[in-house]
């Protein structure tokens, strides 16, 4: 099968902050109720998960690589990127 998807296509992603974010102290970040539950004995306390408030410019570029056009940005990363405000 060949298709071919509109040119104005929305093609991206979407994560929760849960999952991404790292940086649990840092950067101003308000507690979150990961901070204080106690994680099971077989799970993350995902105070680093993904880290992408540390590795956003290389998440973008491997988005870009893959031919993403777009991506909600989870609340840690707006503070971190020049010229965004809320």
């Amino acid at each position: 099968m060949n298709r071919t998807l509109p040119a104005d296509f929305l093609w991206g992603n979407s994560v929760s902050s849960m999952q991404t974010e790292g940086a649990w102290n840092e950067g101003g970040k308000g507690m979150s109720v990961y901070d204080i539950r106690q994680p099971a004995e077989f799970a993350s306390d995902w105070k680093v998960a993904t880290d992408s408030y540390h590795r956003y410019r290389e998440d973008f570029d491997l988005m870009q690589d893959l031919g993403m056009n777009c991506y909600p940005l989870p609340d840690c990363l707006e503070p971190r990127l020049p010229g965004r405000r809320r």
